[in-house]
């Protein structure tokens, strides 16, 4: 199941947008809104989660619940969207 994901930045330092501080040295900020703003247009930390899977210890069929004791093998494969393309997440 595919949900779509909302996200939204929101920045209420307006020193947060000038990448030079008063001694004319970088403070960064534009390497961090790059950052930000591809997160928030999903170019950045979009993940696909593939083949999940789930039983008890010793069994292979997949329940639709498990008590708290019970001991479950989980997998699932994660991937990462990295310009484009699904790479394995690192």
């Amino acid at each position: 199941m595919h949900l779509p994901v909302k996200r939204m930045i929101r920045s209420c330092a307006c020193c947060l947008h000038v990448n030079l501080v008063c001694s004319g040295v970088s403070a960064g900020n534009e390497a961090f809104c790059t950052e930000v703003t591809k997160w928030g247009f999903h170019e950045r930390g979009v993940l696909l989660l593939t083949n999940m899977s789930h039983h008890l210890v010793g069994e292979h069929e997949q329940l639709t619940w498990y008590r708290v004791s019970d001991d479950v093998d989980f997998s699932v494969n994660i991937q990462e969207l990295v310009d484009g393309r699904w790479q394995p997440f690192k």
